[in-house]
């Protein structure tokens, strides 16, 4: 279910568009009302959250995950839960990604050159060495063109993966 543009979220998050729909969440860009400055918005419906994407405690995975705050993985600002038309669901929100995912600029601009390709590809085994060498290890799974992103809002092109 897609949320309303202009709803609000426990009076912090305003839902300014809707960006993609993935199997388990909705992403969106939405305003943080305390500071005005744009924000990824992940929306995952709790009644179709897998046991595998909670932790022991109940909490979505990811954000164990976004708490690692290293280069490759968006930064966590918060999560929480609301209600939208009599449905319950979580959220979480990450500093704004400015740029396109792989499979955007594939669609946009043709294959990838091997040079693009092999950084992807350098930049993605140095984010999984880094979730796998953790001392819970993290294992990857689903990633796919979609959350694989380009970041272009630091100067330089940076890989960064969205919707763990």
């Amino acid at each position: 279910m897609k949320i309303k543009k202009g709803f609000v979220i426990n009076n912090k998050y305003k839902i300014k568009h809707f960006i993609d729909e993935f199997t388990f969440c909705d992403t969106y860009s939405a305003t943080d009302l305390s500071n005005s400055n744009l924000v990824n918005l992940n929306v995952y419906n709790s009644g179709k959250i897998s046991r595998d994407d909670l932790d022991k405690n109940g909490n979505l995975r990811e954000i164990e995950f976004l708490k690692m705050s290293f280069s490759g993985l968006p930064n966590l600002i918060e999560n929480g839960d609301f209600n939208y038309e009599l449905e319950k669901y979580r959220y979480i929100t990450t500093k704004f990604i400015s740029g396109e995912s792989v499979l955007d600029r594939i669609k946009r601009s043709g294959p990838l050159s091997e040079i693009e390709a092999i950084n992807v590809i350098e930049k993605l085994i140095n984010i999984c060495n880094k979730l796998h060498s953790a001392e819970d290890p993290i294992l990857l799974n689903g990633l796919s063109l979609n959350n694989i992103m380009f970041d272009l809002s630091t100067g330089s092109e940076t890989i960064v993966l969205r919707n763990l």
